[in-house]
């Protein structure tokens, strides 16, 4: 019952935002106090500071989470302001008294200006923290983003054969619809994983514009371009990481700066005698190239990514000699398709492929980053201010802002259709990785699934006026199908939320 009333919670995006305010609100008490245990050991702490925080969070109180875990929101910062009334000065940060480290104890923070919770862990020192990962909160999140990117892309629309109009963009009946012939709903789970899935129902298998399908996709190539990288490195070889910017203003038009950067100026970047003679020298083999795309004050920030695997590992004078002639072809390229010469140092960047992770690491938060997600995550990493990723713009929008949904159409239309990765020819037959299409991996079931429920088509129906999609996969993986039919049950005694806006 603790898992179903704490889903029930969720399904209200009213509600959850009054929690948020409520939250907030309570957080400008002038005095705070917070016991936690832990064995047999106790501590209090009580602070008298307002409004202190650790980067940029307040904590909160204890709460339980869906997949069971014991979470502790510490009514507190996470370092109180110390006084120190010899120096007369103040603002240096108390150590914070924690018990024993434990699996079960998690810290987290609130951004006060947004109300999002960050899960953390106390690190090696009091200041330092290490964010944790809730597949389930992570799984509620992806579903809230995937129904805003259909709010916002649904008015798009086209004639199907029988001249009705549809909805142009598959993200909008992405896990809604059944497929043809199915008998309601699935809902599987493996063995080998904690997570749940939806079978029988429709995918889109956008990377652009479905976070659900996203997910799914960019984890599989992550992976194959993880394993590509380490055979590569485990030889002895080298593999480099490339990064081309072009200048843009605030007024650009990103369909217009798309279309420019990769169907005229890339193709004569690579194709420059430059350019191929260096790759020759080299000892290339293949490469794999993505396109990111950020909003940040000077408007729409396009870029590609490149890995280049090479025959050996190059010194950091050697990176630097590639890097400048890269940067000459580059600017060449594009002075001479009458676009704006940019910087060496924001131009072209050139670094050895197993340090990526020091440049993602102003993009994302996520402390198990990697070149692979680099590659393939670009357009859903939380960014990490300088400029908001589209998914940061779909984030932005289910908080109500207007311009956000605005921008996150135009990037919609632009990328429609695009490829997210590109390997060079031979690549992936060279390292015998498996070739699959985007819709065929958000589509796929693992081999050793097995059914933990069924759903027919009139309980589905109302799971999806309530947005419950999340919530049902979460309750069948821990309760299974019982937990299920008591928890639709649960939903037929629920009144219509009349004035409520609901995320379906």
């Amino acid at each position: 019952m603790a898992i179903l009333q704490s889903a029930k919670d969720k399904i209200n995006e009213s509600a959850f935002k009054r929690y948020q305010q409520r939250q907030k609100d309570h957080f400008q008490a002038s005095e705070i106090k917070y016991r936690i245990s832990s064995g047999d050991q106790q501590y209090q702490h009580e602070s008298t500071t307002k409004n202190k925080s650790v980067g940029g969070g307040v904590f909160a109180r204890v709460s339980v989470c869906p997949d069971g875990f014991k979470r502790y929101k510490l009514l507190s910062s996470a370092c109180a302001a110390k006084e120190t009334g010899a120096s007369g000065s103040s603002g240096a940060k108390s150590a914070l008294v924690l018990p024993a480290k434990s699996q079960s104890q998690f810290l987290e923070s609130i951004d006060k200006n947004t109300g999002e919770i960050q899960q953390l862990t106390p690190g090696k020192t009091p200041s330092e923290y290490n964010k944790v990962f809730c597949p389930d909160e992570s799984l509620i999140n992806r579903f809230i983003l995937q129904s805003e990117a259909r709010k916002i892309l649904k008015t798009q629309t086209k004639l199907n054969a029988s001249g009705r109009p549809v909805p142009v963009y598959r993200v909008c009946d992405c896990l809604r619809n059944s497929v043809s012939g199915a008998d309601g709903v699935g809902v599987s789970g493996t063995s080998q994983s904690d997570l749940a899935r939806f079978t029988g129902l429709q995918t889109c298998g956008s990377v652009w514009h479905c976070p659900v399908c996203s997910a799914r996709v960019s984890e599989f190539r992550r992976r194959q371009i993880r394993e590509m990288v380490d055979v590569w490195q485990k030889s002895g070889k080298g593999v480099i990481f490339i990064t081309n910017t072009i200048r843009h203003d605030f007024d650009d038009d990103l369909r217009l700066m798309l279309s420019n950067l990769l169907d005229l100026v890339w193709n004569r970047y690579i194709n420059h005698r430059t350019y191929k003679n260096l790759r020759s020298d080299l000892g290339y083999i293949g490469r794999v190239r993505s396109v990111e795309v950020t909003y940040g004050s000077n408007g729409w920030h396009p870029h590609i990514h490149e890995i280049w695997l090479i025959d050996r590992v190059l010194s950091a004078a050697e990176l630097k000699t590639i890097q400048k002639k890269l940067y000459m072809v580059w600017n060449t390229t594009l002075f001479n398709a009458g676009m704006s010469p940019v910087t060496l140092a924001r131009g072209v960047t050139v670094q050895n492929g197993s340090n990526a992770s020091d440049y993602i690491a102003k993009f994302g938060q996520d402390p198990k980053w990697d070149i692979g997600r680099e590659l393939t995550s670009g357009h859903s990493k939380k960014s990490s201010g300088k400029g908001r990723t589209p998914f940061d713009l779909l984030r932005d929008s289910v908080r109500g802002d207007l311009n956000a949904s605005r921008l996150f159409k135009e990037y919609a239309i632009a990328f429609a259709g695009k490829r997210q990765l590109y390997y060079s020819t031979g690549l992936k037959d060279f390292f015998q990785l498996e070739d699959k299409t985007d819709d065929e991996i958000a589509s796929s079931v693992d081999f050793d699934t097995v059914q933990l429920a069924h759903i027919d088509s009139d309980s589905w129906r109302l799971i999806l006026l309530y947005g419950s999609r999340p919530t049902v996969l979460i309750i069948a993986r821990t309760g299974g199908a019982s937990a299920v039919s008591e928890y639709i049950n649960s939903l037929r005694t629920i009144p219509c939320f009349v004035g409520h806006k609901l995320i379906t």
